[in-house]
């Protein structure tokens, strides 16, 4: 028996097929259609999940479940997507019951869970923290992502540790608060503070249109000792030390697995990040391994095919 494996994205519906253990033999995409009802698109997810199973000259008896990350709360018992706002019309996705409505198009199995715990569950069973019983995965893009595995097991539901409060008088964040730590971290709040800044050479390494600043815009003028991009890798790892603190702090994890585009950074990032984090640690010392992502996009295939 193999499984499906579904990764929802604001631009991208992947699916791959995986083995019993999580080896992902096969994986394509689609285009995520923009402004369409709900029910569309997850027609869509079935016509990708379809797909792969012909490409690879099996059937639907042939596959255990369909899993599908979705970047929102999920109800994953109910099989409902409470809230994505990213997906879908203007409205996004709100209480929409897609494993009823994947059940008019199939009979396989349907789980669902947020995105960020299937990346999570994914690097722990075929990626970076394979080796390593208790994890968290943190994506670093957009938002912020957390999703963690304990003794080898997701941590099901909705973890929305990005949004601890780190300063209640902080920037507004997304969600509408003020001072979550997504508003701090995450590559939109280094590109808000980027753009703010004035920098000429991030604005010359971004091709001089402010609107093009990246994240790694900002480390890489900061490698040139360009004084503005280093105080704002200074300001976002202070930050972001408050943040893998209070990770630690929460779950009994042995490493912390940086994803997104700024988990791209590498040693550039985890090297000063772990200064602090030993400089600062509860009790005086830091245990957490501190890892980059290995399986990019595929993580969320790979751990949306692994929930069951």
């Amino acid at each position: 028996m193999y499984k499906i494996g579904v990764d929802l994205g604001g631009t991208n519906i992947a699916a791959g097929i995986t083995d019993q253990k999580g080896k992902l033999i096969y994986k394509d995409s689609i285009k995520t259609r923009k402004g369409v009802e709900p029910e569309e698109i997850i027609k869509d997810i079935y016509e990708i999940a379809s797909r792969v199973i012909s490409d690879q000259g099996l059937t639907e008896k042939d596959i255990q479940h369909i899993g599908i990350g979705i970047p929102g709360t999920i109800d994953y018992r109910a099989n409902v997507i409470e809230y994505a706002p990213n997906i879908g019309p203007k409205t996004g996705f709100e209480n929409v019951p897609i494993g009823k409505i994947m059940a008019q198009y199939t009979n396989i199995p349907i789980l669902v869970e947020n995105d960020a715990n299937c990346a999570a569950l994914g690097e722990a069973m075929q990626g970076a923290a394979r080796n390593y019983n208790n994890s968290l995965v943190v994506t670093l893009g957009t938002g912020v992502g957390v999703g963690v595995v304990i003794d080898g097991k997701l941590m099901r539901g909705n973890v929305e540790t990005g949004h601890h409060i780190i300063n209640t008088t902080g920037p507004v964040c997304g969600c509408g608060r003020k001072g979550c730590l997504e508003a701090y971290v995450s590559a939109t709040a280094l590109i808000r503070d980027a753009k703010a800044a004035n920098s000429p050479k991030i604005l010359e390494l971004a091709g001089g249109d402010v609107n093009d600043i990246e994240a790694k815009n900002v480390f890489d003028a900061a490698e040139t000792d360009d004084p503005k991009a280093c105080e704002l890798i200074e300001n976002y790892l202070f930050y972001l030390s408050i943040g893998f603190s209070n990770f630690a702090n929460c779950y009994p994890v042995q490493a912390i697995i940086i994803g997104g585009g700024i988990g791209k950074q590498g040693d550039k990032l985890i090297t000063p990040l772990l200064e602090r984090l030993r400089k600062n640690a509860l009790g005086g010392t830091w245990t957490v391994d501190i890892l980059t992502a290995e399986l990019g996009n595929d993580a969320g295939i790979i751990g949306a095919a692994m929930l069951g």
